[in-house]
């Protein structure tokens, strides 16, 4: 007997595991404009074939657009909402050390400049510290203006930084697309009211698994649109077995990065970029999204490829997430605070699967669970009718049960609802968050919406990173009460559990019974910066701010890929490095609580300069007798040397050797040598010898 998903058989004991989101995230491979990560206009739509089901049954997908269009919401279109900001007036100038008067400093700093390119004068001068003063102009500067002062200012000699002093508005975020996140606002009713929990926690400290389809690279998550790993991404895994289901071309390895499940009916999901985004999408960075937990930590943990995934790989991504030893695996040396999976399949819940969440609860886990999307009772879909699983159903902006999600029934009632989409005719109505454009293959970064049970998980794994991020020793039935105890109420809906996730109230309550601060927020007051000369040969340091009593780790990382063995303060940079960007993870520990940042990439390393020698020469200046020469010391030592004999400054024929014999025709000549060393990764350098008379 054998489990099928469309053509594809596996074994009966592993079942295929089936991404729960409705809408497929389509683009063009091939995009007209520049790779941008927040479109302002649509691009493509894809929609799949009228009357499409997947084989868990799912209901025909909406279309799904690369970018939100105007018509999809009553929202100011989010290219015009930096608009209604009042153009810069006034510059904030940093110095690079304190200052008599910085009042007086600032005002020489911006003055003439201001003059010269915007034909603006100084105002106003108000002193914050010693080493900053605020700047206001006569008269609003331009876009192109604001930037030319800003740099011709930052340029000046003591000055660290000149920047045009931005506008800030209570709770929301500044993020392009925050109009049209109607699942995150306090501004409706049938939202998370994620945002109003922010001023107390935006989860920071705190780790999400997302067991799903990896991770793209994209600026509202990982900072780059080029890298998987930092922002909000740490260090994942990819646990697929079949090379036929990984399309990566090879089993389980360290990089957990999506390379497309697209089959020959449907394109590529981007399933876990979407899920992670609806977590953990960094806000107020001037892009699409923010998530519920906007300094919450993403550890992507790919299972599902082409056509699903394995329940085996499900079940070694949980144990491998809580940080529990797995066979022929390296020991997840970040575990998790909250698993996220966003999958299932219609089966009953087996022995090895609940094993796997009652291994990972024991450790302090919270498993968040989709419901799924047949529309039937919750018991028929596993994981989620697993013990010891937050299982989530959607509501639409209504705030009723979505007509496709699984609900609760007097056999098993689901934990509680969450905004999951509506699956209507409107795509805004649904969830948006970020995804890639690639029809099969990762192109550039974009936002889609989607609707599904998967969309609904994360807002609830959001707010359980919330928590954990106040008090990390919660435990599996502390979250869950305080999740389902502060639910908003759904008298019309019965089978919706406790109700809907209302993430401020949760916080408020684990707050409201605190009677200390939570020191977890303290241990890194602050990204870390990398200082050092970014240069071939040089140390990098990367300098915290951080409580006395942590403990420090550190990982280093080249271009985004984790540099084995690189885990000290200090990293010498080496030929491997030139032409890459350094970046750097710092991990802050004290007891049970744990903070983990990365710093900004450092600019690419430059080639290494040699400390050169001074090249001499020992003999008798004489027809006939041969001179030897000598390299002097190098720093750092080459790998190799070439030798080149001067007559007279000129090159001599053939003379290439550590020796040389003097001819007739060096008589009455000055003679010298030159010494070129090399080395991988450094400027090839030389160095000349002073010059002596061959006696005639």
């Amino acid at each position: 007997m054998s489990w099928r998903f469309g053509t594809a058989a596996v074994a009966a004991l592993s079942l295929v595991i089936l991404p729960l989101s409705l809408t497929p995230a389509n683009a063009d491979d091939t995009p007209s404009e520049a790779p941008s990560a927040t479109p302002s206009t649509p691009t493509t739509t894809a929609t799949p074939s009228a009357g499409e089901t997947s084989s868990a049954g799912e209901t025909p997908a909406p279309t799904a657009s690369s970018s939100p269009s105007p018509t999809e919401s009553t929202a100011s279109d989010p290219t015009t909402d930096a608009s209604s900001d009042p153009a810069t007036q006034t510059l904030i100038v940093t110095f690079d050390k304190a200052q008599s008067d910085p009042a007086k400093a600032a005002e020489a700093a911006v003055a003439k400049v201001a003059d010269q390119v915007a034909d603006a004068q100084v105002a106003k001068v108000v002193p914050i510290t010693d080493s900053m003063a605020a700047v206001t102009l006569d008269a609003p500067l331009t876009d192109s203006e604001t930037t030319k002062v800003e740099d011709q200012v930052t340029d000046l000699k003591g000055v660290k930084a000149a920047e045009g002093a931005g506008w800030f508005r209570p709770t929301t975020t500044d993020d392009a697309y925050y109009n049209l996140l109607w699942n995150l606002s306090s501004s409706g009713t049938y939202g998370t009211h994620a945002e109003d929990a922010w001023p107390t926690s935006t989860g920071a400290n705190a780790v999400v698994g997302v067991i799903d389809t990896g991770i793209t690279a994209h600026p509202d998550l990982t900072g780059s649109s080029a890298r998987i790993i930092g922002g909000n991404i740490i260090d994942g895994y990819d646990f697929i077995t079949d090379p036929t289901v990984a399309g990566d071309g090879g089993g389980p390895d360290s990089n957990p990065s999506d390379p497309g499940d697209y089959t020959s009916r449907e394109y590529s999901s981007w399933h876990g970029t979407h899920v992670a985004g609806i977590i953990a999408a960094i806000a107020n960075n001037h892009l699409g999204v923010a998530g519920v937990a906007p300094d919450t930590k993403i550890e992507p943990l790919r299972v599902l490829g082409h056509d699903g995934g394995d329940e085996q790989d499900v079940i070694t991504a949980i144990l491998w997430a809580a940080g529990i030893p797995v066979a022929n695996l390296p020991t997840n040396s970040q575990p998790v605070d909250v698993i996220n999976m966003s999958l299932g399949t219609t089966e009953a819940c087996g022995v090895a699967m609940q094993s796997a969440i009652n291994a990972a609860t024991a450790k302090g886990v919270v498993v968040v669970v989709a419901a799924g999307n047949s529309a039937r009772p919750v018991s028929t879909s596993s994981p989620a009718n697993c013990n010891n699983v937050i299982s989530v159903a959607a509501t639409g902006p209504s705030g009723t049960l979505a007509g496709y999600s699984n609900y609760g029934d007097s056999t098993r009632q689901v934990t509680l609802s969450a905004p999951g989409g509506a699956n209507s005719i409107s795509a805004a109505d649904d969830i948006l968050s970020t995804i890639n454009l690639g029809n099969t293959k990762p192109s550039s970064p974009g936002y889609a919406y989607m609707a599904g049970t998967s969309m609904a998980a994360p807002h609830v794994a959001g707010a359980a990173a919330l928590l954990k991020s106040i008090d990390p020793s919660l435990t599996y039935s502390d979250v869950k009460y305080l999740l389902t105890q502060s639910a908003d109420a759904t008298p019309s809906c019965t089978r919706c559990g406790a109700g809907r996730l209302n993430a401020a109230a949760a916080v408020r309550a684990l707050a409201g019974n605190l009677t200390v601060t939570p020191s977890a927020a303290g241990l890194q007051a602050a990204a870390p910066q990398i200082s050092g000369t970014v240069r071939v040969g040089q140390s990098l340091t990367a300098e915290t701010t951080a409580g006395s009593e942590a403990t420090l780790s550190y990982q280093w990382y080249r271009s985004g890929s984790k540099i084995s063995g690189a885990t000290g303060m200090s990293y010498l940079l080496t030929s491997s490095d030139k032409g890459k960007n350094m970046l750097v993870k710092v991990t802050a520990s004290l007891g049970d609580q744990r903070s983990i940042r990365f710093s900004t990439e450092t600019s690419s390393v430059a080639a290494g300069v040699f400390a050169k020698g001074t090249p001499s020469i020992s003999g008798t200046y004489k027809s006939g007798r041969t001179l030897r020469a000598y390299k002097g010391t190098w720093s750092p030592s080459p790998s190799s040397y070439s030798y080149r004999w001067l007559r007279n400054g000129k090159s001599i024929s053939g003379a290439t050797k550590y020796k040389y014999k003097l001819t007739w025709r060096d008589r009455g000549k000055k003679i010298s040598v030159k010494i070129t060393a090399s080395k991988s990764g450094y400027t090839t350098t030389s160095a000349t010898s002073s010059s002596h008379s061959v006696k005639h």
